[in-house]
This record gives structure tokens, sequence and C-alpha cells, in this order.
């Protein structure tokens, strides 16, 4: 979203300047913002799918595990001496 407002403000900065009769700014200084704004969504987005995924694959590892645990203690001992 971001991006987008920076798109917004390079055009209207853009549009002033020319209005006013002032110098325009460099292309690479919208770039460089751009730029920057980009790295900075993919690291927030890296670092909360990462969080995320990890949180949530420990959490459900934890009760995976412990449903199947409590199951298999819970069995009767003849399924133990029947099945290999």
């Amino acid at each position: 979203m971001s991006t987008n407002f920076w798109l917004r403000y390079w055009i209207s900065d853009s549009q002033e300047r020319e209005k006013n009769g002032e110098d325009a700014r460099p292309v690479s200084y919208y770039l460089m913002g751009y730029g920057r704004l980009v790295l900075l969504y993919m690291f927030f987005d890296l670092v909360s799918n990462y969080t995320t995924e990890v949180v949530c694959g420990i959490q459900a590892s934890k009760v995976l595990y412990d449903r199947l645990m409590t199951r298999v203690l819970r069995l009767p001992m003849s399924f133990f001496d029947v099945t290999p």
C-alpha cells in the first residue's frame, strides 16, 4: 500500500515542480524511495510468514504428538499381543 502512496507522491511532486518552475528531482530519488519501500515490505513479509509458519508448525506437531501418544497408551494390551 505504501508503494502506491509513493507512486502518487512521485507523480504529484513532478507535476507541482513543473508548474512552479522548479528543477525536477532526479529519477533516482524516486526509484531509491520505491526500492526501499519494496525491500521493507519484503523483509516484513518474510519475517511474518516465517514466524507464523514456525509457530503454527510447532503447535500442530505438539497437538498431533499428544493425541497420538494418548491414543497409543490407552490401547488395550491385547492390541500389542496381536500386532507385531
